[in-house]
């Protein structure tokens, strides 16, 4: 069995310290002097911070610092393996992680970004910068999602093992836990600053009767960059709402009888996903939005007018807001109850009628 060092790396209010007190808790890693294995974080070390990283600010980028963290990491490395956290200097985490791959088995504890940018807005912790940059290097690391912990208990211990951990499994979801969680999930924003979708000119034109797939093997260049906002990374059937809100953009050639969008979504292991669709044009400013209620797979149909001229459709998908555990193991966010968008396909109707 592995004792290679483990580091779980994440956001602040992340839930990497409940990640990492159950981790500690299941493997014989040895712990560091530092509170919650925080061995980068200046403030965590009750007397014995090494004077190398005293002064130095959270989420500093200066390459002269470096080699400070270098060396604290280089130390919990070695045999016979510790178990560390960070979440106030990933600049110097994730380039330590990418030049000495073997030192360390590093996980990425992942919430979802908007949640966890409402949770450090109430803090007031300006020191937090660069997330969709760091969300990006992030995600190339193995994943702890932070829903799966919340409500599977054998989810994190399954995980270890799969990575050669001799992970003792127990069920942490007691009171205190549900407590614990519940004031997490509690104090997540209902509404959180959705960015602007980009020009008109550049969302990606689509060809009618054209069947666009959102898996991770089928997904084209042209599905992708129509999730511009609220999606997860594209998995095996398709790719997750992640949120409350998510957004497709596309433009599409004239309809001189209008048309049918036809998304093919797909709900948690057959149980009921519901929620408010909203279409938009963004030429006429025209909007309507439709209730959708999602058993397994289902095929939502939206009617779009019959138009001269190409026009451009804004896609808004508002799942309900029951926070609920991860869905499979290669899940990357914590979401609202969510879909699985599979396909999306535009009929053309005087196509149909012809």
């Amino acid at each position: 069995m592995s004792k290679k060092s483990l580091l779980l790396l994440g956001f602040p209010r992340s839930f990497t310290s409940e990640a990492y007190r159950i981790a500690a808790s299941a493997l014989t890693l040895d712990r560091t002097q530092a509170r919650a294995g925080e061995a980068l974080n200046s403030q965590m070390w009750p007397e014995l911070c090494p004077d190398s990283i005293k002064n130095i600010h959270f989420y500093d980028n200066t390459d002269a610092n470096y080699p400070a963290f270098a060396e604290i990491l280089d130390r919990f490395s070695r045999e016979p393996g510790f178990i560390l956290k960070d979440v106030v200097q990933p600049f110097h985490a994730l380039r330590y992680v990418k030049e000495n791959p073997d030192k360390f088995t590093a996980f990425y504890v992942k919430r979802s970004v908007p949640d966890v940018v409402s949770r450090i807005k109430k803090q007031g912790w300006r020191y937090v910068h660069s997330i969709n940059y760091l969300e990006e290097r992030y995600s190339r690391l193995p994943i702890l999602d932070a829903a799966r912990m919340m409500y599977d208990h054998e989810y994190i211990f399954r995980k270890l093992r799969s990575f050669g951990y001799d992970a003792q499994g127990f069920n942490y979801i007691d009171q205190n836990f549900i407590k614990t969680r519940e004031a997490v999930l509690d104090d997540i924003e209902l509404i959180h600053d959705i960015p602007s979708p980009p020009a008109v000119s550049e969302w990606p034109s689509l060809h009618p009767s054209t069947i666009y797939q959102f898996s991770r093997a089928a997904q084209t260049d042209t599905a992708r960059s129509m999730l511009n906002f609220g999606w997860s990374l594209p998995e095996q059937d398709g790719t997750w709402t992640d949120g409350r809100h998510a957004r497709l953009l596309f433009s599409v050639s004239a309809l001189p009888k209008g048309g049918t969008l036809e998304l093919e979504l797909s709900s948690y292991k057959g149980s009921k996903a519901d929620g408010i669709i909203r279409l938009s044009n963004a030429v006429t400013g025209e909007a309507r939005s439709i209730s959708y209620v999602v058993r397994g797979k289902t095929t939502v149909s939206l009617e779009l007018a019959a138009n001269s001229t190409p026009t451009s459709i804004k896609v808004e998908i508002f799942p309900d807001s029951t926070i609920v555990a991860g869905r499979t193991d290669a899940v990357r966010s914590l979401a609202a109850r969510g879909v699985l968008l599979s396909a999306l396909k535009i009929i053309d109707l005087s196509v149909v009628a012809g």
